[in-house]
């Protein structure tokens, strides 16, 4: 702006525009805008603020949303996870105790032979060796 002031420069700075498709005109306003064009300003300034603002919380609102859906995701892995291994116990748990009845009753068979005052003994707990069984077959 200070070299448009000086003649010597502002003829300099006029030669680099010499060609025909330039119009040379000049207008040199001093003191205050007139509130006009004020208002203008402000008000452009304003509008580019506000939508800086509103594209800021925009990708702040998605990057709030992915964060939720990651979280219910890696909430449902750990669910699915949880159940998994609870049906892999449970499954567990039934072949011990299928294996645990089979192998009772595999002694049962095997001590049969030894009657007498074992084979009394032995009456006793069947009963309650069925009602474990049935219970079992229940479940």
């Amino acid at each position: 702006v200070k070299a448009n002031f000086l003649p010597a420069e502002r003829a300099e700075l006029l030669k680099r525009f010499s060609l025909p498709c330039y119009k040379k005109v000049a207008q040199v306003t001093i003191g205050d805008p007139p509130a006009e064009l004020t208002k203008k300003a402000q008000e452009e300034v304003l509008r580019q603020k506000q939508e800086v603002a509103e594209k800021e919380w925009v990708k702040r609102k998605a990057e709030k949303a992915r964060k939720k859906m990651a979280e219910a995701k890696l909430k449902e892995l750990r669910e699915a996870k949880e159940r998994a291994k609870a049906a892999r116990e449970a499954k567990l748990a039934e072949a011990r105790a299928a294996k645990e009845a089979k192998d009772a009753a595999k002694e049962g068979k095997e001590d049969e032979p030894m009657a007498d005052a074992a084979g009394e003994a032995k009456e006793e707990e069947k009963p309650a060796a069925k009602e474990e069984e049935k219970e079992k077959e229940k479940e």
